[in-house]
């Protein structure tokens, strides 16, 4: 890999530990040494032109005892770089690599050369569930300014935003919701499309090894308005009429998010929470309506 910018009175400043760089950073001027899982992020300065984003690359070092692991299923490793554990109050970022099985032998690896990689960002999703040793999480994938980026993972339609559902103590089978998922697909009804995958997880800032395997995960679509996932009209704050108020509404039967109190039925029996839009966004109207 090599570093480079198109204004040639540019200079490039780098840093490999975990830090922003700025411009008292080391230049780089000649090849850097990694022999370690190494973030590097980089930023150009040149004279009278404000300095560009950061743009980052990692290297992810694998460790002896997981160079003879494969799968038949694909293989998905995070490293957030010695940032600890999975944050419940917001996103952390994580570099992030896929390995799909290989066609010829039919069997993944996370020694391979990934078949994708992507800057991400992961945070534990659930709440009952929230704290089994097999943590579930939801995932963003990011661009280099830690915007969301629309990328096809395993061959399901590009999105930006996913679940990886962590099947333990309510499901030993490890199948049980992508089966009924995909029985709904089947007869035509939108679920979520899934695909199983094996995860590794490193935030220790070491090589990824055996110690970083967190078990057979179910990556699953986020169930969102969108063209490839919920396709419905978005519900504008405007839209307090018939007959664009009765179309759009994406509405959960869950616990509420911080905040949110959702509706309830004349007979004050507990009802759905909003999802989209969001429940400060509901108009008076809307609200009254629905």
């Amino acid at each position: 890999s090599v570093l480079s910018v198109d204004a040639a009175a540019a200079t490039i400043h780098f840093t490999t530990d975990g830090t922003v760089p700025t411009e008292a950073s080391p230049v780089y001027s000649a090849p850097i040494a990694i022999d370690a899982t190494t973030i590097v992020q980089a930023i150009s300065v040149e004279p009278g032109v404000a300095t560009s984003p950061v743009a980052s690359g990692w290297f992810m070092k694998m460790a002896a005892d997981v160079a003879d692991f494969s799968s038949d299923l694909p293989i998905m490793v995070f490293d957030n770089f010695d940032s600890g554990a999975v944050s419940t109050s917001g996103f952390q970022f994580s570099a992030m690599a896929v390995f799909e099985p290989d066609a010829a032998t039919g069997r993944s690896s996370p020694t391979a050369t990934p078949d994708l990689t992507s800057r991400s960002g992961l945070k534990v999703r659930g709440s009952s569930t929230a704290g089994f040793p097999k943590t579930p999480m939801s995932l963003e994938i990011w661009d280099q300014q830690n915007r969301d980026k629309d990328v096809s993972l395993l061959g399901l339609p590009a999105e930006s935003d996913w679940v990886l559902y962590s099947p333990y103590v309510f499901d030993r089978a490890l199948f049980r919701n992508a089966f009924i998922y995909e029985l709904s697909n089947q007869v035509g009804r939108y679920a979520p499309r899934t695909r199983f995958v094996e995860v590794f997880r490193n935030t220790d800032g070491g090589d990824v090894s055996a110690a970083d395997y967190v078990g057979v995960y179910v990556l699953i679509e986020k169930i969102k308005r969108g063209p490839d996932r919920v396709n419905i009209t978005k519900l504008e704050p405007h839209d307090n009429a018939e007959p664009k108020i009765s179309g759009g509404w994406l509405l959960k039967v869950d616990r509420a998010d911080p905040l949110d109190r959702g509706f309830t039925s004349d007979a004050r029996v507990a009802g759905p929470r909003y999802v989209d839009p969001k429940e400060s966004e509901v108009t008076p109207e809307q609200a009254a309506w629905i």
